[in-house]
C-alpha cells in the first residue's frame, strides 16, 4: 500500500513540476529547507555506503557526496558496495534534506562505481561538512561496549573523538572488538551528524571487518609509566598523543566514584572511568591504563576510559596517610591551578547543614566563600569559629550542592577548630551612689562641650561630604565620557563597514526595480523573482541597520533567550569590515549549542572588543577566530583566537585592570578588556586567557546555558 502511493505521489509530482531533475547529492544537499520540502525530482547514480537494519534506508555516495535515501522494499536487500541508480524526490529529513525513493525508484546497475573515503580528522569543524558521506578515518581506540542495537566504539586522534556504531553484533564480532581497546586502526563508514542531543552524531559502520589494524595494541604492563607533568607536553603526533599510558600516584579525592584526582611528585592528574570504581580509597597508591587528552589550560591533565591495574595497600584498617598539604590562599585555589592537590586553609564557619549522607559546612575564606564536604560523621561547628581545613580542593560542580568558587572534600580528623566564636563578657558591676553623682555631673559637662563641638564638625563634614560627592560625579562623568568614546569608536568603524554594503544593497534595489518596470508587461514570472529579490535585499538591509543598533544603544540588560551561533554569525560581516584587510575572520559554530539569557547588544559589546585587540596585535596581518561549543552539559563557550603577537608575563598581569592599555594615551582608552570581564560577570560566566610572544592570544568565555524553566519562562 505505501508503496502504490509513493508511486502516485511521484507521478503526481513530475506531471505538477517542469523543473530540472537533480542528478547530484550536492546538488540535493544544498538545497534549502523549504527547497527539499516542496520534492524536486531526483536521478542519482552512486554506489550503497551503508544500509540500515531494519532496511528502511541506506546512504548514497557518488563524485560530489553523499546522502540519505529513503527507501521501503521488503522484497529487496541492498548490500553496501552495490551500484544502483535512484529515482524519487527530495524531502526534508530530521537534520538535512535527503531523498524518498519509491520501491521501484531503486535499480541494480550492473556497471562498478569505485567511490573514494574523504579523510577524516574527527574535528568539530570537518563533521559539520561531512554529514551522510563515506569517510575513512585513521585512530586510537578507547573503548568498545554495547548498547543494543549497537556495538559502540570509542575513536580518538588529537583534539578529535567520535563514537563509532556497528549493527545488530554477534559474540565473536563483539569479542573482537573488545580486543581493539588501545589499537590504532583506520576504518571507514559514512558519518552521520544529528542536533538531536538523544541522537547524537556518530560514525555508521557496517561490520567490525571494516576496523584494519595499523598498530596492535601492547600489553598494559608494557606501556610506557608518565608522569602528570609530561600527559601536558605537546604532542605533533595525533594518533601517539592518544596512545594508552600508565598513570601512578596518591589518590587525592574519589568521591563521584567514576571520576577521581591523583598526585605524583610532578603534579595532579584527572582520571576518568569508563565504570564507577567503589574499591579505590582516599590516600591509596593506584595505578591505570588510560588514554591522555591535554587539558591545554591551568586544570590538570585528563586520562579518560581508565581501567584499574594496582593499588597498594590493596586493604586499609584506617585512613591512609595524604601528599604533604600546600598552604594555599582562597584566590589561588578558585584559579583552578591546585584541583585535585592536598591544601590546608583556614576560615571562618558560616553554616552548617548534612547533604544526603555528608555533613557540609560553608566557609568564609579571604572574602570568597567555598564549600567543605566532610568525609564522615562528624559533630556540628558553632557558627562564627576559626577553623583550619585539610583536603583536596576542586572546581567540578556536584548535584545538590551550592555552587561556588570551590569546594574541599577532607577527612572529619582533617579539620580543627582553633577558636570557638566569641563569647558576651561578664563585668562586675562598680556603680555607686557617689560615683553615679560625680558622672552625672560630668556627663553634664560633656554633653554641652559635645553639642558645640558637634556642631563645628557638623558644619565641616558637611562642607566635605559636598565636596567629595562633587568630585565622585566629576569622576562618574569622565568615566562614562570615557566609555561612551570607546564605544561611539565601535560604532563607528562598524557603521563604516555597514554603510559600505548597504550602498550595494541600495544599488541591488535600484537595478531590480529599474529591471522590474521594463519586464512587468512583458514578463509577469520575471517580474515576481525581481520583486522577490528586492524583499530579500530590503530584508538584508534591516538586519544591518538592527546590527548597527545594538552595537550602538545603551539600554539596562534585557534578559532574554540568545542564540550565540546566530550572535556570531550576525556579526561575522561587521567584523570583516571591522578588521583590516590583512587579517581574515573565520567562524566555527556548534550546531548543538544550547541557548543563554543574555543581551543581544552586550553579546555583541564582547565580540567586538576582543575583534578590535585582535586587530591591533596583527598589524602585519593574520587570522581572527570565533568558535562556539558546549564543553559540558550547561556551559555554553566562546573561543576567540589571533595569530598576532601575543602578551609578555607583565602586559598579562594587568590586561582586565580599567585603564590600563598597551596602545599609547592617543590610540587605546584601557577599557576594551575591562568591560569585557564586566559584562561576562555580569552574565554569571567566567573568562581565561592564554597567550605566548609571538604564538597569538586565545580567549575563552563561558556562559551558563538557559535552564529549562527559565528557558520556559522567557519563551513564554
Amino acid at each position: 500500500m505505501i508503496g502504490v502511493i509513493l508511486s502516485l505521489a511521484f507521478f503526481y509530482a513530475d506531471g505538477q513540476r517542469a523543473a530540472t531533475k537533480l542528478t547530484t547529492t550536492r546538488a540535493v544537499r544544498e538545497l534549502t529547507h523549504n527547497e527539499a520540502q516542496s520534492g524536486h525530482p531526483v536521478h542519482l547514480y552512486g554506489v550503497v555506503t551503508f544500509t540500515t537494519n531494519p532496511p528502511d534506508a541506506f546512504y548514497l555516495q557518488d563524485d560530489t557526496g553523499g546522502i540519505r535515501v529513503v527507501w521501503h522494499d521488503s522484497n529487496r536487500v541492498l548490500r553496501p558496495g552495490m551500484t544502483v541508480r535512484v529515482r524519487g524526490a527530495t524531502t526534508a529529513g530530521k537534520f538535512l534534506p535527503e531523498i524518498l525513493a519509491a520501491p521501484n525508484g531503486v535499480q541494480l546497475d550492473p556497471r562498478t562505481l569505485a567511490v573514494q573515503p574523504r579523510s577524516f580528522n574527527l574535528t568539530r569543524e570537518e563533521a559539520y561538512y561531512l554529514d551522510a558521506q563515506y569517510v575513512e578515518a585513521e585512530a586510537v581506540v578507547q573503548r568498545a561496549w554495547v548498547h543494543e542495537p549497537w556495538l559502540k566504539l570509542d575513536l580518538a586522534r588529537g583534539h578529535g573523538q567520535i563514537v563509532a556504531y556497528v549493527p545488530k553484533p554477534l559474540g565473536v564480532t563483539i569479542k573482537r572488538a573488545m580486543g581493539l581497546r588501545g589499537a590504532v586502526v583506520r576504518v571507514r563508514g559514512v558519518w552521520q551528524r544529528t542536533n538531536d542531543p538523544k541522537d547524537p552524531s556518530r560514525l555508521l559502520v557496517n561490520t567490525v571487518d571494516a576496523f584494519e589494524v595499523l598498530q596492535q595494541p601492547d600489553p598494559p604492563q608494557e606501556r610506557p609509566l608518565v608522569t602528570a607533568a609530561e600527559l601536558n607536553r605537546f604532542c605533533s603526533d595525533p594518533i601517539r598523543c592518544r596512545l594508552p599510558v600508565r598513570v601512578s600516584g596518591i589518590v587525592t579525592m574519589n568521591q563521584i566514584r567514576s571520576m577521581l584526582y591523583v598526585q605524583d611528585a610532578t603534579g595532579v592528574a584527572h582520571l576518568y572511568f569508563a565504570e564507577p570504581v567503589h574499591e579505590i580509597a582516599t590516600g591509596q597508591v593506584i595505578t591505570v591504563l588510560g588514554f591522555p587528552r591535554a587539558a591545554g589550560t591551568s586544570d590538570p591533565p585528563r586520562v579518560e576510559n581508565c581501567t584499574l591495574l594496582d593499588r597498594q595497600p590493596t586493604v586499609s584498617t584506617g585512613e591512609l596517610p595524604l601528599p604533604e598539604p600546600l598552604a594555599a590562599t582562597a584566590a589561588e585555589a578558585a584559579s583552578g591551578k591546585l584541583d585535585g592537590r592536598i591544601i590546608r586553609l583556614t576560615g571562618i564557619v558560616h553554616s552548617f547543614t548534612r547533604r544526603e549522607k555528608w555533613p557540609t559546612y560553608t566557609l568564609l575564606v579571604d572574602d570568597l566563600t567555598c564549600t567543605v564536604i566532610l568525609l564522615g560523621d562528624a559533630q556540628e561547628v558553632p557558627i562564627g569559629s576559626t577553623v583550619e581545613v585539610v583536603g583536596a580542593v576542586t572546581r567540578q560542580p556536584f548535584p545538590n550542592f551550592p555552587r561556588y568558587p570551590f569546594a574541599i572534600f577532607a577527612r572529619v580528623n582533617d579539620v580543627k577548630v582553633l577558636t570557638g566564636p566569641p563569647q558576651p563578657v561578664v563585668v562586675t558591676t562598680w556603680w555607686t551612689g557617689p560615683r553615679v553623682a560625680y558622672l552625672t555631673a560630668g556627663l553634664l559637662g560633656l554633653v554641652l562641650l559635645a553639642g558645640a563641638t558637634a556642631t563645628v564638625l557638623r558644619m565641616q563634614a558637611r562642607r566635605a561630604a559636598a565636596l567629595a560627592q562633587r568630585r565622585e560625579a566629576e569622576n562618574a562623568l569622565l568615566e562614562s565620557q570615557l566609555q561612551q568614546a570607546a564605544r561611539l569608536g565601535e560604532v563607528g568603524q562598524v557603521a563604516s563597514g555597514v554603510a559600505h554594503d548597504f550602498n550595494n544593497l541600495l544599488t541591488i534595489i535600484n537595478g531590480c526595480s529599474q529591471m522590474m518596470s521594463e519586464v512587468m508587461t512583458d514578463d509577469p514570472r520575471r517580474a515576481a523573482s525581481l520583486a522577490h529579490e528586492i524583499t530579500r535585499t530590503v530584508q538584508h538591509a534591516s538586519s544591518l541597520i538592527r546590527l548597527l543598533m545594538n552595537v550602538s544603544r545603551q539600554k539596562q540588560f534585557e534578559p532574554q533567550l540568545v542564540n550565540l551561533n546566530s550572535v556570531v554569525a550576525d556579526t561575522a560581516a561587521l567584523l570583516a569590515r571591522v578588521m583590516s584587510e590583512k587579517v581574515s575572520v573565520r567562524v566555527i559554530t556548534d550546531p548543538n549549542l544550547p541557548l543563554v539569557v543574555a543581551d543581544t547588544a552586550w553579546l555583541l559589546q564582547i565580540i567586538l572588543n576582543l575583534a578590535v585587540n585582535a586587530r591591533d596585535a596583527m598589524p602585519q596581518g593574520g587570522t581572527f577566530t570565533l568558535t562556539t561549543c558546549s564543553p559540558e552539559p550547561g556551559v555554553v563557550r566562546l573561543i576567540a583566537t589571533d595569530t598576532g603577537v601575543g602578551m609578555t608575563d607583565e602586559v598579562k598581569a594587568h590586561i582586565f585592570e580599567r585603564g590600563f592599555t598597551t596602545k599609547g594615551e592617543a590610540k587605546g582608552t584601557g577599557l576594551g578588556l575591562a568591560t569585557v570581564k564586566d559584562v561576562v560577570t555580569r552574565l554569571g560566566g567566567q573568562i581565561r586567557f592564554r597567550s605566548e610572544v609571538g604564538r597569538g592570544t586565545e580567549f575563552e568565555i563561558d556562559l551558563p546555558a538557559a535552564p529549562v524553566s527559565r528557558a520556559l519562562s522567557l519563551a513564554g
